[in-house]
Formats: C-alpha cells, sequence, structure tokens
C-alpha cells in the first residue's frame, strides 16, 4: 500500500462528499494508479463516480481503465467514464467509444449507454472538425 492510498482512503472517509471531492483533486499525477485502485475495490456507486470524476481531472490517457468502467452496469459510472472521455477529445477516444458500441451492439439492455454513446462520439468529432464533418 503506497502512501497515496492512505491518503485517498482518508479522504473518501470525509463525510463531507464536495470536500473529499476537492481534496481528490488536488492530488497530483503521481496518485492516479491509487485513485485506479481506490475505484476498483470501492463498493458504493456513488463513491466510486466522484473518484472516477477526480481521475477525469487529470485528463489523462487512461482508455483501458476508462473502457473499463464503460463496459460497468451502472449508469453513473458509465456515463462518467463517457464524460471523461469526451474531456480527453481525441481520435482514440472516440474510437475507444466506437469500439464499445460495436460491442454493445447486440445488446437490448444496453440501449440508453449505446445512446449516450453516439452523442458522446458526435460531440468529440464536432469539436475536433469544428462542425464541419
Amino acid at each position: 500500500m503506497s502512501t497515496y492510498d492512505t491518503i485517498i482512503q482518508e479522504i473518501c472517509k470525509d463525510p463531507d462528499a464536495d470536500m473529499a471531492f476537492h481534496n481528490l483533486t488536488e492530488l497530483d499525477e503521481e496518485a492516479i494508479p491509487a485513485l485506479i485502485r481506490a475505484f476498483q475495490n470501492e463498493k458504493d456507486t456513488h463513491r466510486k463516480t466522484w473518484l472516477l470524476q477526480a481521475i477525469a481531472e487529470f485528463q489523462k490517457p487512461l482508455y483501458a481503465f476508462y473502457k473499463e468502467c464503460l463496459l460497468h452496469s451502472e449508469k453513473p459510472i458509465w456515463n462518467e467514464s463517457i464524460t471523461a472521455l469526451c474531456m480527453l477529445n481525441s481520435v482514440e477516444a472516440e474510437n475507444l467509444l466506437s469500439d464499445v458500441h460495436r460491442i454493445l451492439q447486440t445488446s437490448k439492455i444496453e440501449s440508453t449507454k449505446r445512446e449516450y454513446i453516439l452523442e458522446a462520439i458526435d460531440m468529440i468529432r464536432d469539436e475536433r472538425t469544428g462542425g464541419l464533418d
């Protein structure tokens, strides 16, 4: 367990979620692996969501992690992953969204997620091309 793991555990105990989130976003980049571990070990969806939001604030291309989140069954998690990928606004983010959309193509249960993913792909394309697509 790293020092960051301990710090993140203490921050996550804060009953004031807004303050805890703020404190997570104040950590430096070296905390990202510990934040991801905390996310993966967390059971509470709300806390998982703000851990994901804190990770996204770093705007790092953590595509394997975001793919894992996109495939998560709970809407707050996959929705936050879409937001994080839109923040990256890259071809790689667009490709990842397209890949996950293809994976989910056969699932009737995942229709809302697929719609959100398509909207995100359009947003990234429009942002990158200035709407000249």
